[in-house]
């Protein structure tokens, strides 16, 4: 047979058919059940979203119209204003809101349930009972030309929507300025008020809050409200941009040049440099938990502690103990100051070694002394002395201690006195000397074992010049002055005995390489005034030159100005 193929199989169990039309029949009646069950809970489901499709909640708050808010303020009044109204349950100080003004507001359509396997296979059930025709269903496919024709309208349809959509995006919305967003919100405001004012009750009520923000009898609470209200704070004022299809071909061509730079950044990752090395990133050792806390080092790091916090305490003492020499020193220059009459001796100034020390040596220099050997400081005597009519030469029972020793402290000279009163001022600058030099040791630089005072000791030098004035050291070169004294010689620490040797030696040969060098200094001089003349000459054939190109430029500007002014005539 061509049409079907007819298969003839012997039965087997004579009891399969009993079995098979039971088992046919338990089988419906679970998917009935099943399906049942089903379609209770999709229409429990359809009327829940229905309900929420009806009651769908205003999120961007497209009910609050000026309407509504006047209706707000209203009751906000009432209630301030404590209108007896307000306690009466069958006052509506809310009108119901027309349907009509929400029939342009955006309904969220209601979730599409996704078909499973499952369901497709409960569904070929139901309708056909467990059977698919495929023959039947292969014999209503469509040709390959109408498929192909199918494909050309598709194509068609795709590139006319994209046509609309750059239509579309040609002729975009403008977005507001900050200038057009406060100019309606300003213009919202004035509405609300002037809505306040037609009512009687709220105008009575609102009187007070015109100027809530300035009013102190306005409460803040209050104030808030009034804010909230005229604001419109319940609506979100962050706008944003609709996303278009360029700004989806942007981000994609983003990723793809992400993508690029990622290839191309792996592909050539043994080429750049730095490629041969491993980069390691070392823990933080302070913040890890296998921390080592060594006895050694945290006994170390206490010790190091308390020597700082002893080296801290010794230098607070070592103030304490300069203040202290400090004010002994000023004590002291308050006595020589008395003693010696000098006046410009600052004892309340702050403390200035250096200045006192120059002021002191100005004192008790030799001229000083050496007035005091040649007299002028010697007691004066005066030809108006009385006279007692005693001679000289009486000897006094005074002028004689008990012991039998002569006393001579009764009666001494002007020159004695003298060298008195220069001892004293000699003793007091010793004393003041000794004073600077406990100054001076308090200092200290650092601190050994915790009480060993280690200071820096400087070397007394004498002066030295080497016989050079400062015109012969600054008019010779540095080789020459070499050659007359070499620079180690001036090095200030150097072995004694070296340099007792050194200064000998040069003393020998000092007279011949101070000729040496004014020969050198002479010849140098002389060379420099020749260079000096040359470049004189040099610069006056210069002047010369240009006084006689500028005396050559002028006859030919008067020859120029003659020759004019004859043509003119």
């Amino acid at each position: 047979m061509s049409g079907f193929d007819v298969q003839i199989r012997e039965r087997q169990d004579p009891s399969e058919d009993y079995q098979r039309p039971e088992l046919l029949k338990k089988a419906t009646e679970e998917i009935e059940a099943e399906v049942a069950a089903l379609a209770e809970q999709e229409h429990s489901s359809d009327e829940s979203s229905s309900y929420d499709s009806d009651e769908d909640e205003d999120d961007d708050a497209n009910l609050l119209t000026a309407a509504m808010d006047s209706q707000i303020f209203r009751t906000i009044a009432a209630i301030k204003a404590k209108d007896p109204r307000v306690y009466e349950d069958s006052t509506k100080f809310f009108d119901n809101v027309p349907v009509e003004s929400t029939h342009d507001l955006p309904v969220k359509k209601p979730e599409e349930k996704k078909v499973t396997l499952k369901d497709y296979e409960r569904k070929i059930l139901l309708e056909n009972g467990g059977y698919v025709d495929e023959y039947n269903e292969g014999a209503t496919g469509r040709t390959h030309h109408q498929e192909q024709e199918d494909l050309r309208n598709a194509f068609k349809i795709g590139a006319a929507s994209d046509e609309d959509d750059e239509e579309d995006d040609f002729l975009t919305k403008k977005d507001k300025t900050s200038e057009e967003k406060e100019a309606e919100e300003n213009d919202y405001r004035k509405f609300l008020l002037s809505q306040m004012q037609n009512d009687e009750p709220s105008k009575k009520a609102f009187e007070e809050w015109s100027n809530y923000k300035g009013n102190p009898n306005v409460k803040p609470e209050d104030a808030f409200l009034m804010d909230y209200v005229l604001n419109r704070g319940w609506v979100d004022k962050k706008t944003g941009n609709p996303q278009t299809l360029a700004d989806d071909v942007d981000k994609d061509e983003a990723d793809l040049d992400d993508i690029d730079r990622f290839e191309s950044k792996y592909n050539f990752r043994f080429e750049e440099e730095g490629s041969g090395t491993i980069k390691t990133y070392a823990r933080n050792i302070e913040g890890s938990v296998r921390r080592k806390e060594s006895k050694r080092v945290l006994r170390r790091q206490r010790e190091k502690l308390h020597k700082a916090a002893l080296k801290e305490r010794q230098l607070e003492e070592m103030k304490e103990q300069k203040n202290k020499k400090m004010r002994e020193i000023q004590a002291k220059l308050k006595e020589v100051s008395d003693i010696t009459g000098i006046e410009n001796i600052d004892v309340d100034a702050d403390y200035d070694p250096a200045m006192y020390d120059a002021q002191m040596q100005g004192v008790f220099d030799d001229a000083y002394y050496d007035g005091v050997q040649d007299g002028e400081n010697v007691k004066p005597v005066w030809d108006d002395d009385i006279e007692t009519g005693l001679p000289d030469d009486d000897i006094m029972d005074a002028d004689y201690l008990p012991g039998g020793a002569k006393y001579e402290g009764g009666n001494q000279d002007g020159g004695d006195i003298a060298s008195k009163d220069a001892g004293q001022r000699a003793d007091l600058k010793r004393k003041y000397n000794d004073l600077l030099e406990e100054y001076y040791s308090l200092n200290y630089e650092d601190v050994v074992g915790g009480d060993l005072y280690t200071r820096f000791k400087y070397t007394k030098t004498q002066p030295e010049d080497y016989g050079l004035t400062a015109e012969e050291i600054l008019l010779a070169d540095d080789a020459e002055l070499n050659k007359y004294i070499s620079i180690k010689a001036l090095a200030p620490y150097r072995n004694q005995k070296k340099q007792m040797y050194d200064e000998q030696s040069f003393k020998k040969q000092q007279k011949h390489k101070k000729k040496s060098l004014e020969k050198h200094i002479k010849k140098a001089a002389k060379e420099a005034k020749k260079q000096a003349k040359l470049i004189e000459k040099e610069h006056a054939e210069e002047i010369a030159k240009q006084e006689k190109k500028d005396k050559k430029k002028a006859k030919h500007e008067k020859s120029h100005k003659k020759r004019k002014v004859t043509f003119d005539i």
